[in-house]
């Protein structure tokens, strides 16, 4: 029995679409001959194998790998609280700009912050005076709309955090890489000085064998000389 489709979007590995077997060519030109002049498709008149190959219009709320996302991530965790808190008011205190970079974020976080402070002091007067839920609860709700609000500021905030952060590594990984190089620069240096030093010796060491070559060769020289004058010697006195 097949699970239903929502328990498998909520798996961090779904399983395969069944419909993944109708993204075939013939399916592909068969659907090409049904769109005319770029016009939409009425799905419900399209054969049931070529449902499936039109892409569903986009919803505000979507899973990839178990993750929840949005389609338009401009303001999360006001969907979010709107989702899960259906009764809860929740108003946004800063303009819903479409370029966000024009954005004043550090002027509305100023804002919101001096917001908070005296709605605190208001709560805390209004305690005083009475516990009643009646006199306090709009002040209570209040600030933790502004909280909410600069929640979603500093949220805001994440991407360029992300690029920060990527910099940092990248810088950090450069100079890794940059003193294994110096590494490996003063280690060939101590190789080449060590290699230098033996062959220095080595060089001193053939020179050492030449001369003592040559000490023998004259050694023998002489001591052929000294033979052969006794042996000169020796033949007179015979005679």
């Amino acid at each position: 029995m097949a699970e239903p489709q929502e328990h498998q979007l909520k798996k961090s590995f779904p399983e395969p679409p069944p419909f993944y077997q109708y993204f075939t060519p013939q399916n592909s030109a068969r659907l090409a001959k049904h769109q005319k002049d770029g016009a939409d498709l009425d799905i419900s008149k399209l054969p049931s194998d070529l449902r499936n190959l039109v892409p569903p219009k986009p919803t505000p709320v979507f899973r990839v790998f178990g993750a929840k996302g949005y389609s338009n991530p401009r303001n999360p965790v006001f969907e979010d609280i709107r989702v899960h808190f259906p009764n809860s008011y929740l108003e946004q205190k800063y303009p819903a700009l479409l370029d966000s970079a024009s954005l004043d974020r550090p002027f509305y976080l100023k804002k919101l912050t001096r917001s908070i402070m005296v709605d605190y002091l208001t709560l805390m007067g209004l305690l005083s005076q009475s516990p009643e839920p009646t006199a306090w609860a709009p002040v209570n709700e209040n600030i933790r709309n502004s909280f909410v609000n600069v929640l979603q500021l500093v949220n805001e905030y994440r991407p360029h955090q992300a690029r920060e952060s990527m910099i940092m590594m990248m810088e950090e990984q450069l100079e890794r890489g940059n003193k294994e190089i110096d590494d490996i620069k003063n280690m060939k240096e101590k190789v080449e000085n060590v290699m230098e030093q033996l062959q220095r010796e080595q060089d001193k060491r053939a020179a050492a064998m030449d001369e003592m070559d040559q000490d023998m060769k004259e050694s023998g020289g002489f001591a052929r000389r000294m033979t052969s004058g006794w042996l000169a010697l020796k033949e007179d006195g015979a005679d």
